[in-house]
């Protein structure tokens, strides 16, 4: 199923609330007593294909309509504790509210093997656009002035993945939205994932819906950046990553400034920016754990995120920041004049640095080069003199980059829908 098929799914639950709110009132004159307005509601819905579970009127007067306990479909279903709206009797005849609040409620989105489906939605077309609401001025003019949904539930289940998502949410007639997630917890996903806090705004535009975000994760993991979702077309969106960052090795490792297509049909052109990471880190885990190193570093590594999840590295660079040991596996510096290779290898044992920089680049056959110039002395070789090293190590640095880059192989597997 094409991703936009997810955004029409809720124009239609929007659609749905303000046809439930609405047709208390149209039934007003001729419904006086509540029994009589559930049953008709029900039926007025059942008619449009909703399979109505559960309905009832609390409070119907000329001003305010309140409905509790409401729920499509079986399991999954699409529900609601309470729906309250208020309204001036002449405006409801023209589709207009004043406000409509949805307390508690709960959405499932799950995936099937021809695409997506919203729980309790099931028998609306899964490609038709659900009342063509999918432009911006048809949207606000269906919102009332004031619309929010309160302590709400989306549960979005994948074949190999799953999302669970409380959120409140809110808008109104002028466009302007907000979303608040505190607590997002994805499981089945390439790599764990701690539990996130969202929150954005929004606006709706003629042609698309905008929406700037904070993502928040713990020990200060998180980011910022926009989104722009085009009615037409929604997988053709992108995202503009103003800053994101983790931390890693004792200190941090960010990327800011970058675009991120939703689609993840182009290539992600991004730095990684080391500060102040444990040298083991960087060079331990490059090297299957055959570097041993003490230290702190910092640097910048340009990096080429491809479709396929191929990986193209630009020259990038590391500086140490403060003195440091480094011990190198003999295996791991070749050469062919046997003597200086034999003195640089024991030179490389407990190697008591000064100076340190790392460059990192790539081979045409793609592997990755790691390039150590190193100022210190061995007091166990070399007589204990001050020396100039320049090491080139065999090891690939490839992987750790990957790892890396796993949120957006994330971002590809949550946008994924086909096997």
């Amino acid at each position: 199923m094409k991703k936009k098929r997810i955004l029409r799914w809720f124009g239609v639950l929007l659609l749905l609330l303000l046809l439930s709110a609405a047709g208390i009132v149209l039934f007003w004159e001729k419904l006086p007593y509540q029994s009589a307005a559930e049953t008709q509601i029900r039926r007025a819905l059942s008619e449009r294909g909703f399979n109505v579970t559960s309905l009832l009127v609390e409070k119907l007067s000329g001003e305010e309509a309140i409905l509790t306990d409401i729920r499509l479909g079986k399991d999954p279903s699409l529900y609601a504790s309470r729906m309250s709206a208020e309204y001036q009797f002449s405006e409801i005849r023209h589709g207009k509210l004043r406000s409509l609040t949805v307390d508690q409620p709960q959405i499932h989105l799950y995936q099937k093997d021809d695409g997506w489906r919203v729980g309790g939605l099931e028998s609306l077309p899964v490609s038709e656009s659900p009342g063509g609401v999918l432009d911006g001025d048809s949207i606000r003019a269906l919102l009332p002035e004031k619309l929010g949904l309160t302590k709400g539930i989306l549960n979005i289940t994948a074949k190999n993945w799953a999302v669970v998502a409380p959120f409140d949410a809110s808008a109104d007639n002028a466009g302007a939205m907000t979303l608040t997630i505190p607590k997002l917890e994805a499981t089945g996903l390439p790599r764990p994932v701690p539990p996130l806090a969202i929150k954005g705004k929004g606006k709706l535009e003629k042609d698309a819906m905008l929406w700037t975000f904070t993502v928040t994760g713990p020990d200060g993991a998180g980011g910022t950046g926009n989104v722009r979702l085009p009615f037409a077309n929604p997988a053709s969106g992108s995202a503009w990553i103003a800053r994101a960052q983790y931390p890693w090795g004792g200190g941090w490792l960010r990327a800011t400034k970058f675009d991120l297509p939703l689609a993840m049909n182009k290539p992600v052109d991004l730095t990684l920016e080391f500060e102040n990471v444990d040298i083991a880190s960087l060079l331990n885990d490059a090297s299957g754990g055959k570097v041993q190193a003490t230290g702190r570093v910092s640097g910048k590594l340009p990096v080429i995120y491809y479709p396929d999840g191929r990986i193209e590295l630009n020259e990038g660079t590391a500086d140490g920041l403060e003195k440091g040991t480094i011990t190198v596996a003999p295996e791991l510096i070749p050469g062919e004049n046997q003597a200086q290779i034999e003195t640089l290898r024991a030179a490389l044992k407990n190697f008591q640095y000064t100076s340190l920089k790392i460059r990192v680049s790539q081979t045409a056959d793609q592997k990755s080069t790691i390039h150590l110039a190193l100022e210190g002395s061995n007091p166990n070789a070399l007589e204990g003199r001050q020396v100039r090293l320049n090491v080139n190590l065999k090891g690939d640095i490839l992987p750790l980059i990957q790892q890396s880059l796993l949120p957006i192989q994330d971002i590809r597997t949550l946008l994924k829908t086909k096997e």
